[in-house]
């Protein structure tokens, strides 16, 4: 099955609808040369009748001329007579072929029986001249039989002239009913092509709204639901298709994005938590260490100072044990290796202030930690306004980024606190409750 595009459905369409204006063009160019050809068949009749008057004037003055010349008028010839029928002669012969007669132009007849009536009087034209010259030769009484053809041949030509005007008169009639006739079915015709073409149009119309109205108001709907969770589905292939399929891929790809931001705020709000305990138990430790260092410190100069004292004493005494050592061999021997004893009662000594000064510089690189501890709150603040500004961009879909915001602002704030190394006086109750990790929350708001 084709499938068509939206912009080949309007080109086909509008070619339909140029092609209907053709065609309409056409039938009316087609009946206006139907008209303009009766019109001017009408035209060409009707000069038909004043030519055949016209001939039969030139007869009746030939006639009169004739009769005047045989009754004896002085200045009346045979030849006089001839030149007037000679031009109704004439003027059939026109007639016959077209051409201009006294400033008039006359058509070619093309009508069979209309050159038949034409041929008819041109012969009783000469059939008159040739029985004028007969009578005139041969001239007799009035009644007589020269006289009789005579006046027969003329009636003859009248008669023809009249049945000759008689039938272009009704071929004018005719051609005039005919050109109505025409002109009303022209008109009739261009009214019919007109409707349809309105008609056409209006349907056209009507297809277009619903090929282009519809299915937009139905993505303007859709998109003022505002939920993430409905989608099209369509398995329309033109450009309509194509916007509502990138639709549902870009609401497809708006819910995943709010899985994933979901994901990472209970990942982040873990790590909080594990950050909180990790410090809490640090800086039990590290006040521990700094009260078992002080007390250590106190002891080991008490310690030290107690042993100089000892060594003080048993130099002393090492002094009255020589002059006595005559006299005790065995205690100054015992004596002896109290003295050792005490040396290596001082080397412990000093190896404990070598730990001492250890667990100083593990305190400093503790404080480094704490520093790193406030950096990263620092860093989780900044992802906390990022996530802020978002939603305000969002709008209502950004309700779940608000969220998200909000505790990881909450982070931020116990991150600074455990950072600066000044603990809430009742840490149990600065842990997080169950209420941050359902940050997931804010798909189903977005939604």
């Amino acid at each position: 099955m084709i499938v068509l595009k939206i912009s080949h459905k309007l080109f086909l369409s509008f070619g339909i609808l140029l092609l209907l204006m053709i065609c309409t063009s056409i039938a009316a160019l087609y009946g206006l040369n139907l008209l303009f050809k009766e019109a001017e068949d009408t035209i060409h009749d009707i000069p038909m009748h004043t030519a055949f008057l016209e001939i039969e004037s030139t007869t009746s003055k030939g006639h009169l001329y004739y009769e005047e010349m045989e009754m004896g008028v002085p200045g009346r010839t045979i030849e006089d007579v001839y030149v007037y029928w000679d031009e109704g002669i004439e003027f059939c012969n026109l007639l016959l072929d077209g051409g201009e007669w006294k400033g008039v132009r006359y058509p070619q007849v093309v009508d069979t029986m209309l050159r038949h009536q034409v041929d008819v009087v041109k012969e009783a034209l000469s059939g008159l001249m040739e029985k004028g010259l007969e009578r005139h030769e041969n001239p007799g009484a009035i009644g007589g039989e020269t006289y009789t053809a005579f006046k027969d041949a003329y009636g003859q030509v009248l008669a023809e002239c009249e049945k000759a005007k008689a039938y272009a008169l009704q071929r004018s009639g005719a051609s005039l009913s005919t050109m109505e006739t025409t002109f009303a079915r022209s008109g009739t015709a261009v009214i019919v092509a007109s409707f349809l073409l309105c008609s056409v149009g209006l349907l056209m119309s009507l297809y277009i709204s619903r090929l282009l109205v519809k299915p937009i108001n139905e993505v303007a709907e859709l998109m003022d639901n505002a939920n993430l969770n409905s989608l099209f589905h369509t398995d329309r292939k033109d450009e309509i298709g194509l916007l509502m399929k990138a639709f549902d891929k870009f609401v497809t790809s708006i819910r995943e994005t709010l899985m994933e931001v979901s994901s990472a705020a209970v990942s982040v709000d873990q790590a909080g938590r594990e950050i909180l305990s990790g410090a809490t138990m640090m800086s039990q430790h590290t006040k521990k260490q700094n009260i078992q260092t002080s007390a250590v410190s106190e002891s080991s100069e008490e310690m030290a100072k107690s042993i100089q004292d000892s060594a003080q004493h048993l130099i002393q005494t090492k002094d009255m044990t020589s002059e006595a050592h005559q006299h005790a061999s065995i205690g100054a021997h015992d004596m002896d290796e109290t003295v050792d004893r005490m040396h290596a009662l001082i080397d412990k000594v000093l190896k404990a202030s070598q730990e001492i000064r250890e667990l100083s510089d593990e305190s400093v690189r503790i404080g480094k930690v704490a520093t790193i501890i406030g950096d990263v709150t620092k860093q989780i603040r900044l992802v906390s306004l990022n996530a802020s500004i978002e939603a305000t961009k969002a709008g209502e879909m950004g309700k779940g980024f608000a969220v998200v915001a909000e505790e990881i602002s909450g982070i931020a704030v116990v991150g600074v606190v455990v950072g600066s190394g000044h603990l809430p006086a009742e840490p149990d109750n600065f842990i997080l409750t169950d209420e941050h990790v359902q940050v997931a929350v804010a798909v189903d708001v977005a939604g």
